[in-house]
Protein backbone atom coordinates (compact mmCIF):
# COMPACT_ATOMS: atom_id res chain seq x y z
CA UNK A 1 0.00 0.00 0.00
CA UNK A 2 1.39 3.39 -0.93
CA UNK A 3 1.73 6.24 1.53
CA UNK A 4 -0.64 9.19 1.13
CA UNK A 5 0.86 12.31 -0.42
CA UNK A 6 1.15 15.02 2.24
CA UNK A 7 -0.93 18.12 1.53
CA UNK A 8 0.84 21.46 1.65
CA UNK A 9 -0.42 24.10 4.04
CA UNK A 10 -1.44 27.10 1.88
CA UNK A 11 -0.20 29.49 4.58
CA UNK A 12 3.31 28.03 4.23
CA UNK A 13 3.33 28.50 0.45
CA UNK A 14 5.71 31.02 -1.00
CA UNK A 15 3.79 33.72 -2.85
CA UNK A 16 4.17 34.02 -6.60
CA UNK A 17 6.12 36.85 -8.07
CA UNK A 18 4.24 39.83 -9.44
CA UNK A 19 5.37 42.56 -11.75
CA UNK A 20 9.05 43.51 -11.56
CA UNK A 21 9.70 40.38 -9.44
CA UNK A 22 7.80 41.88 -6.49
CA UNK A 23 6.12 39.10 -4.49
CA UNK A 24 2.33 38.98 -4.52
CA UNK A 25 0.42 39.23 -1.26
CA UNK A 26 -0.68 35.97 0.34
CA UNK A 27 -3.26 34.92 2.94
CA UNK A 28 -2.72 36.75 6.24
CA UNK A 29 -0.62 39.57 4.78
CA UNK A 30 -1.50 43.14 5.70
CA UNK A 31 -1.62 45.11 2.44
CA UNK A 32 -2.56 48.49 1.05
CA UNK A 33 -5.08 48.15 -1.79
CA UNK A 34 -4.24 50.95 -4.23
CA UNK A 35 -7.60 50.63 -6.04
CA UNK A 36 -9.71 50.81 -2.85
CA UNK A 37 -7.18 53.22 -1.26
CA UNK A 38 -7.31 51.42 2.09
CA UNK A 39 -5.41 48.83 4.10
CA UNK A 40 -6.68 45.28 4.46
CA UNK A 41 -5.75 41.73 5.33
CA UNK A 42 -5.84 39.05 2.64
CA UNK A 43 -8.31 36.38 3.80
CA UNK A 44 -8.61 34.21 0.70
CA UNK A 45 -7.32 33.81 -2.83
CA UNK A 46 -9.75 32.29 -5.31
CA UNK A 47 -8.26 30.50 -8.33
CA UNK A 48 -5.19 32.74 -7.96
CA UNK A 49 -7.25 35.44 -9.70
CA UNK A 50 -9.35 37.09 -6.98
CA UNK A 51 -7.90 38.31 -3.69
CA UNK A 52 -10.46 38.62 -0.88
CA UNK A 53 -9.62 41.23 1.77
CA UNK A 54 -11.08 42.41 5.06
CA UNK A 55 -10.42 45.56 7.07
CA UNK A 56 -7.64 45.40 9.65
CA UNK A 57 -10.34 45.91 12.29
CA UNK A 58 -14.11 45.82 12.06
CA UNK A 59 -16.27 43.85 9.68
CA UNK A 60 -16.76 43.67 5.95
CA UNK A 61 -14.80 42.47 2.96
CA UNK A 62 -13.97 43.40 -0.60
CA UNK A 63 -12.21 41.81 -3.55
CA UNK A 64 -9.20 42.78 -5.61
CA UNK A 65 -8.72 41.37 -9.09
CA UNK A 66 -5.36 43.10 -9.64
CA UNK A 67 -2.97 41.63 -7.05
CA UNK A 68 -0.11 43.71 -8.41
CA UNK A 69 -2.01 46.73 -7.01
CA UNK A 70 -1.70 45.32 -3.46
CA UNK A 71 1.34 46.70 -1.67
CA UNK A 72 2.55 44.43 1.13
CA UNK A 73 2.77 46.35 4.41
CA UNK A 74 3.50 43.42 6.75
CA UNK A 75 3.78 39.70 6.01
CA UNK A 76 1.58 37.37 8.08
CA UNK A 77 4.55 35.80 9.88
CA UNK A 78 5.79 39.21 11.01
CA UNK A 79 2.31 40.45 11.90
CA UNK A 80 1.09 37.54 14.04
CA UNK A 81 4.40 36.04 15.10
CA UNK A 82 4.84 32.44 15.99
CA UNK A 83 3.79 30.90 19.33
CA UNK A 84 6.47 29.63 21.66
CA UNK A 85 6.77 25.83 21.75
CA UNK A 86 5.37 24.06 24.82
CA UNK A 87 7.77 23.99 27.74
CA UNK A 88 9.53 27.19 26.70
CA UNK A 89 9.41 30.40 28.66
CA UNK A 90 6.38 32.63 28.24
CA UNK A 91 6.70 36.27 27.15
CA UNK A 92 6.35 37.37 30.79
CA UNK A 93 9.63 35.68 31.60
CA UNK A 94 7.96 32.99 33.74
CA UNK A 95 8.33 29.35 32.82
CA UNK A 96 5.33 27.52 31.50
CA UNK A 97 4.51 24.39 33.45
CA UNK A 98 3.70 21.35 31.33
CA UNK A 99 1.52 18.72 32.97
Amino acid sequence: MSKPIPQANPLDRQPDQGRDDAPLAWVGDLVHDEDADRPGIVTDILSEAIWVLRPESGSGQWICMSPERLTIVTRRAERVGKPAPLGHEADSGESMEVR
